[in-house]
């Protein structure tokens, strides 16, 4: 017979571990512009270099921290991938429609566009390769390990879970703006994918679903955003 009985010594380690994600998280992004602040480093190529190196290596420490558990994701993925696309990719619509209709609810509230998609569309014109692979790729890792995994081996219960972990993934996407105020009205559509991420871990219990997920929707947007700026002029 199973037991129930609460293991605290597993839980403190698994704990642990989502604590560590998130410290080494908010370390890395100072870490990784501290070259380019002490060098006074103005070049393209070499900042796009300098920051895919720190990138790269905060992925590689997040993983490493998150070693076991996605290995133990990945085979179920190889193993259930199918499964999981029929049920799960329609939660990127869901997305986009709670994103949209969030942005429309807040014309009259806010002046233009948020400052992270200002910073977005600043950065793809500057170091488009860098805003790249940033956006697309090390982005949704990072920000899957340590929003999604990270929180969940501390928060377990399921919608304790989903609203803050939503609530700090929209947080920190406002948070890049001296103004923090003038960008609330924001807030939301950062949140609503941070929620649905959440649930998605939450359903599936496999973090490979909610980072997929997030790889198509920052692939697909950020595509539009290049191609809008080549033929649109932004």
């Amino acid at each position: 017979m199973k037991s129930n009985t609460f293991d605290l010594k597993k839980y403190a380690k698994s704990a642990s571990l989502g604590i560590a994600s998130l410290g080494v998280f908010l370390l890395g992004q100072f870490i990784i512009a501290l070259p380019l602040i002490i060098f006074n480093i103005e070049g393209s190529i070499m900042r796009t270099i300098l920051l895919l190196l720190g990138q790269t290596f905060l992925a590689l420490v997040l993983i490493y921290i998150f070693k076991e558990r996605l290995w133990e994701d990945l085979l179920d993925l190889l193993e259930n991938h199918e499964s999981y696309f029929k049920k799960y990719f329609k939660y990127w619509f869901y997305i986009l429609i709670g994103m949209a209709l969030s942005n429309l609810l807040i014309i009259p509230f806010s002046d233009g566009i948020a400052q992270n998609q200002e910073n977005v569309l600043g950065l793809l014109r500057d170091m488009p390769v860098y805003m790249y692979f940033s956006a697309v790729f090390f982005a949704p890792l990072t920000e899957e390990l340590v929003f999604r995994q990270g929180f969940r081996q501390v928060i377990l219960n399921d919608k304790l879970f989903i609203l803050l972990s939503g609530l700090s993934f929209g947080v920190v996407h406002i948070i890049s703006s001296n103004d923090i105020i003038s960008q609330l009205p924001f807030l939301p559509a950062y949140t609503i994918p941070g929620l649905i991420f959440a649930y998605l871990l939450v359903k599936s219990k496999n973090i490979f679903v909610p980072m997929g997920i997030h790889f198509v929707h920052n692939g697909v947007l950020v595509s539009l955003q290049i191609i809008a700026m080549i033929f649109g002029g932004i």
